[in-house]
């Protein structure tokens, strides 16, 4: 289905909600209505919605949903493209992009269903964009550039950022926001996604969840032995459209989460791009419940480096100025090409990776099972630091 949008406060002119919305003649005036039109068994290449010059109305992807409707806004709930290039036609797209507020439920812009963005400038209001993906499958396409987002404070380094380079705060989380089901009674509502960054700039692009409370029935943990989270990132920037001021496409990508447990098998595949930091596992952060794991990783990062820059590689976790952060399970870093132009590490930056029987971690048993495995395979590529199977101290 092919629907035009057209700005909100231009309705008289162009937009009207009356209208179909099949042709650039008959434009709808809103999102919220374009998605009423669209089919809900399409695909993201079926429905499809062109967006005609500037989009400033903010009114959706606001609501996360709750644990009760599986955070879902039943208002999004159909895949789609949002373009602005439709046969041939450039329709010069930008579109309010802003989260509705720094603190609280709803602090994001929240997906709920798999989603295309490409084609246009995604604008800010000099404020924090944090994107929940929450489990669904995200193309950041071709042709995006982001407008008035502020460049993050790097005072203090130890949230796991290249703090020297200029970086928007824009964020990807593939997880969840305060995620707060019971992992071992309640399935994860949406689960095995993909991430695809093929243009934009980025501080982190995380596939796991973030925390901003300690959630008592989640414990801040995502998954379960048996139900892991598995997320597949491809960062895949063939034609950058970083703009001159930012050091990378991407600052720092991220297996695992910001803070919290989780159970996941991913793989950080990275194609084409300028990468900052990769970290395999975890941030890791201060924030302790009784009775769940705080900062651990269970289950298998895979790496995978066939082209692109990457300045610094990790295959598991930071650490976050802490040593109570473990990772266990399966590191496989595989490189065919690209350049990682200083150190690469098998292992994390501060914490344990690995399991052992004198560990001080509360928890060890949990990662029994999982033990600990760091492989390296290079067939190509160049790294022009060090190669450590282990990794370094403290972050």
């Amino acid at each position: 289905m092919f629907l035009m949008l057209q700005m909100p406060h231009m309705d008289i002119q162009y937009g009207n909600n009356a209208n179909n919305g099949l042709t650039p003649q008959t434009p709808v005036q809103t999102i919220a209505n374009a998605y009423t039109k669209l089919s809900a068994t399409g695909t993201m290449n079926a429905n499809i919605i062109v967006i005609m010059g500037t989009y400033t109305e903010n009114n959706y992807w606001q609501s996360a949903g709750t644990t009760g409707n599986n955070y879902t806004d039943a208002n999004y709930n159909k895949p789609a493209t949002l373009t602005g290039i439709y046969e041939g036609v450039n329709y010069h797209s930008a579109l309010s992009f802003i989260q509705n507020g720094n603190n609280g439920t709803n602090n994001g812009k929240f997906l709920s269903a798999d989603t295309v963005i490409e084609y246009m400038t995604l604008n800010g209001n000099n404020g924090q964009l944090l994107f929940y993906l929450q489990g669904r499958s995200m193309t950041m396409g071709d042709g995006l550039t982001m407008n008035n987002y502020p460049n993050i404070n790097m005072a203090g380094g130890t949230t796991g950022y290249i703090t020297t380079a200029t970086t928007p705060d824009f964020h990807i989380i593939g997880g969840y926001f305060n995620y707060n089901n019971n992992n071992s009674t309640t399935p994860i509502p949406y689960n095995n996604s993909t991430i695809t960054i093929k243009s934009g700039v980025y501080a982190r692009v995380i596939a796991g969840n973030r925390n901003e409370v300690a959630n008592n029935t989640s414990g801040n943990v995502l998954g379960s032995a048996s139900n892991p989270f598995n997320v597949n990132v491809i960062i895949d920037i063939k034609r950058s459209t970083k703009q001159a001021q930012y050091g990378f496409d991407v600052n720092l990508l991220v297996g695992g989460q910001t803070d919290g447990s989780i159970y996941t098998n991913n793989t950080l595949d990275v194609r084409n791009g300028n990468v900052g930091r990769i970290l395999g596992g975890s941030i890791g952060n201060t924030r302790a419940i009784a009775g769940f794991p705080e900062n651990s990783f269970f289950g298998s990062s895979a790496i995978k480096i066939s082209g692109g820059t990457i300045q610094e590689l990790y295959g598991g976790s930071l650490g976050r100025n802490q040593s109570n952060i473990y990772f266990y399970g399966t590191i496989d870093i595989n490189i065919s090409g690209g350049v990682v132009s200083t150190n690469l590490y098998g292992a994390g930056a501060g914490g344990v990776t690995g399991y052992s029987d004198s560990s001080t971690d509360t928890y060890k048993s949990l990662g029994q099972p999982y033990g600990a495995e760091v492989n390296i395979n290079m067939t190509g590529g160049t790294v022009n630091g060090n190669i450590y199977g282990a990794g370094y101290r403290l972050f």
